[in-house]
């Protein structure tokens, strides 16, 4: 995957994969160039295959997150920011 990107989309997913697996495709499909990445980071999801899911994602454009606890929607977005930044350095972060 690129290292430097025009655009980062975060989507913080806690229980929902399938909802946030949706945003995604959304991106992908209304995306009009190749500039960006996509986020998925698992708040430490309760559901086993929420969190057996969102391992196993092989989309363009995407990566995964996950981390070890659920801190909240401020500091998980927080944590994914930090990951995206110090990886794709992009230009601007969306927030999902």
């Amino acid at each position: 995957m690129k290292k430097n990107v025009k655009y980062a989309v975060i989507i913080l997913n806690y229980n929902t994969i399938n909802d946030a697996i949706r945003a995604a495709e959304s991106v992908i499909k209304n995306a009009k160039s190749d500039d960006y990445i996509i986020c998925l980071a698992d708040g430490a999801s309760t559901k086993q295959y929420d969190r057996d899911l969102i391992k196993s994602i092989k989309i363009k454009n995407v990566v995964t997150v996950q981390l070890h606890k659920n801190d909240g929607y401020a500091k998980g977005n927080n944590r994914a920011i930090e990951f995206i930044l110090s990886k794709y350095k992009p230009q601007y972060v969306v927030i999902m």
